[in-house]
């Protein structure tokens, strides 16, 4: 049986703006970045409390933690697309998101990353 191929991509942000006004400004934040229909996107509060695999939490998950630069986990699946695509559709949402009122006050230091699985490690798209 063939599974098709789904890809998987978290992108770690910092924002001050409740969860439910994030959700609420998503579509239009969507819209803008010109994501896919079937992107799959769940806003998580707290990035320890992301499911994900060992590996991002041993990792990525780690290092943000004590770091503590981020609030926030967006969650993005894609079917018919590899992780790198899923993460360069995530990316585009974050650029967006950076324009719209989840950013006002504009912020003096956005801090984003976006990050996806390649074998046995994450990578971050530049």
């Amino acid at each position: 049986m063939i599974h098709p191929q789904r890809g998987k991509a978290y992108g770690f942000i910092k924002c001050d703006k409740p969860k439910a006004q994030i959700e609420a400004l998503l579509p239009q934040i969507r819209e803008n970045a010109r994501t896919p229909s079937n992107l799959e996107l769940s806003v998580i509060e707290g990035i320890e409390r992301v499911k994900g695999d060992e590996l991002l939490h041993r990792t990525v998950i780690r290092d943000l933690s004590e770091e503590g630069q981020c609030n926030y986990v967006f969650e993005a699946q894609l079917d018919g697309a590899d992780n790198e695509t899923t993460a360069r559709e995530l990316k585009d949402i974050f650029n967006a998101s950076y324009n719209s009122p989840l950013f006002v006050p504009r912020p003096s230091e956005f801090y984003g990353t976006v990050m996806y699985r390649q074998g046995n490690e994450y990578l971050e798209v530049e």
